[in-house]
């Protein structure tokens, strides 16, 4: 098991050892997140972490499609963005399962997102001061990387608009699939997505402030 611990207290953060952020007190944010979501991770989240069964099983689930939930006095949400750079999968996109409750925020990633090193950054430049916030920075981390892939989409529909005659058909009838099945794709996250981050802001401010 692997990952990192931030603690913000007043405007000072600081990094500290897994194990003991769980003993923290009086902080205003306690992040601990881990990047793997194996059996060790499922049983430090449940016997050191003390976190119900519910909310490890959500943070270890295989499942990533986009969604949010009250659970108990804090709130669980899943948001797919950019897998970072040289990551090994065949899908682009990877997922941060997210749990806040009581000023502490744990998160679990199976493969690096692109939106977490600037994540990190905001909250170690001060910018974070509660789960809140640690949620919506990811929130918009994420939606800013993935703007040049709907934005490349979109220049993709205009040069097979441009290059369009009756010679090569064939070819951009095939280009114009690849473009659908992308698109297909992003749609079929980025709508539940939004319906969760929408359902996030509705719930009660006490779990995740």
């Amino acid at each position: 098991m692997s990952g990192f611990a931030i603690v913000v207290q007043g405007s000072k953060t600081r990094r500290v050892p897994i194990e003991a952020a769980v003993r923290e007190v009086g902080a205003d944010l306690i992040w601990v997140h881990l990047d793997t979501a194996g059996d060790e991770t499922a049983r430090w989240l449940r016997e050191q972490a003390e976190l119900g069964e519910v909310a490890v099983a959500a943070l270890t689930a295989v499942e990533s499609r986009p969604r949010c939930d009250a659970m108990g006095q804090g709130a669980f949400i899943n948001l797919r963005g950019t897998a970072a750079e040289g990551v090994s999968t065949v899908d682009p996109l990877a997922s941060v399962r997210i749990y806040a409750h009581a000023g502490q925020v744990y998160s679990v990633t199976r493969h690096r997102l692109e939106a977490l090193g600037p994540v990190i950054e905001a909250t170690e430049a001060g910018t974070i001061a509660d789960p809140g916030d640690l949620i919506a920075e990811f929130a918009a981390e994420i939606t800013e990387a993935l703007d040049p892939m709907v934005a490349a989409l979109g220049d993709s529909l205009d040069d097979c608009e441009t290059d369009m005659n009756l010679q090569r058909a064939y070819s951009l009838r095939s280009a114009v699939a690849r473009i659908r099945i992308d698109a297909i794709g992003l749609r079929r996250f980025l709508q539940p997505q939004r319906v969760a981050l929408e359902k996030l802001a509705a719930l009660p401010g006490e779990g995740a402030a």
